[in-house]
């Protein structure tokens, strides 16, 4: 038997970056496309939520993928914010758990950047930001346990054509399925909007990897951008806090460290699932996705009276605090809008909407 070399590579000056504008059919943020608005965090910060620490490069290789682990790292603290707050239907959350897409000892999602580097197309010079983009929402995802990358892996060797080999079949599929539960959505947004988009989602955006380090903060640096990273918070002394997939995770770059002009943002909707959300009777149901903000009470297990005006909110507590002797603790439940429309609905003189 023939066995592959033990050598080690040395790291690439790029870190799988291939510079590009973004496509003039990209959707952009703020524009009339029909991408869900929600902010979900008014202060930016989404620290709280990031995925499990994965690097890009193993013992043997760089994958310079670095443009689908940002992306999939997107996406990961972004289902992990929705798993937080209650925001995913019983059905697409049952999907993510008996395929192993949550991490039983953790709680988080995590993905298969592997996947999304293959389907994207990924060559030893990297990769374009749209390009990933678009096999994400073309493709969908797989949890890193189906299709995974054993980077500390030394017998057999695994090495570059070990990662990148033809995708399994039922692999495929599996994305494919992931895909009749979520939409994925993504969108450009450019420099004066960052920190507005920060509010909906983290950001995928492009730096030079790296400053020199003052005191903890990577400083600015005027070198080309060959690395793509996730921007999670931006904080009130305008310092940015970016995840990586390169040691350390976390990283603190100057106010004025240079960005590229646009960062992509991922938005996540549940398709709605034909079986509808099961109520709990006098229980008030909050909507918590999109701008509308409505209550609902529900009446029995599939009838919900919501408020059809900002005025008609006040009338619709007011009923549910009645009928549970006037105090509604632990009983507002938080859903997200494939749940809210999966009910019927009627107003408070029961007249079906």
């Amino acid at each position: 038997m023939c066995l592959k070399p033990r050598v080690k590579i040395k790291y690439p000056k790029n870190y799988g970056l291939i510079v590009a504008d973004p496509k003039p059919t990209d959707y952009k943020f703020g524009g009339a496309n029909g991408v869900l608005d929600t902010i979900y965090i008014p202060e930016g910060n989404w620290l709280s939520y990031l995925p499990e620490n994965e690097l890009q490069h193993g013992v043997y290789f760089d994958t310079m993928a670095c443009v689908s682990f940002s992306a999939n790292n997107c996406l990961e603290i972004y289902l992990n914010y929705m798993l937080a707050h209650n925001l995913i239907p019983i059905k697409a959350l049952t999907f993510l758990k008996t395929n192993g897409y949550i991490n039983p000892v953790t709680g988080k999602v995590n993905l298969s950047d592997r996947f999304l580097a293959k389907t994207s197309g990924t060559t030893r010079e990297g990769n374009y930001n749209f390009r990933v983009m678009d096999a994400l929402r073309f493709f969908g995802s797989v949890p890193e346990h189906v299709w995974p990358y054993p980077r500390e892996q030394k017998t057999p060797v695994f090495d570059w054509d070990d990662y990148y080999k033809p995708i399994w079949r039922e692999v495929y599929d599996l994305g494919l399925e992931f895909k009749k539960y979520f939409e994925i959505y993504t969108e450009v947004a450019f420099a004066d909007q960052f920190e507005e988009a920060l509010k909906r989602s983290p950001l995928q955006i492009n730096i030079h990897a790296f400053g020199k380090i003052v005191n903890g903060v990577y400083q600015r640096t005027t070198a080309r951008l060959d690395h793509a990273i996730t921007l999670v918070d931006i904080d009130l002394m305008q310092l940015r806090y970016i995840y990586d997939h390169y040691l350390p995770h976390i990283k603190n770059m100057a106010p004025d460290y240079i960005f590229s002009h646009f960062a992509y943002k991922i938005t996540v909707a549940n398709k709605i699932i034909n079986n509808p959300m099961i109520l709990k009777k006098n229980y008030l149901y909050k909507l918590v996705e999109g701008k509308e903000g409505k209550l609902g009470l529900a009446v029995d297990n599939n009838k919900l009276v919501v408020n059809t005006s900002e005025a008609e909110k006040f009338n619709v507590f007011m009923e549910a605090l009645a009928r549970n002797d006037g105090s509604m603790e632990n009983k507002i439940i938080s859903v997200g809008l494939a749940d809210w429309q999966s009910c019927e609905h009627f107003n408070l003189k029961m007249q079906k909407l």
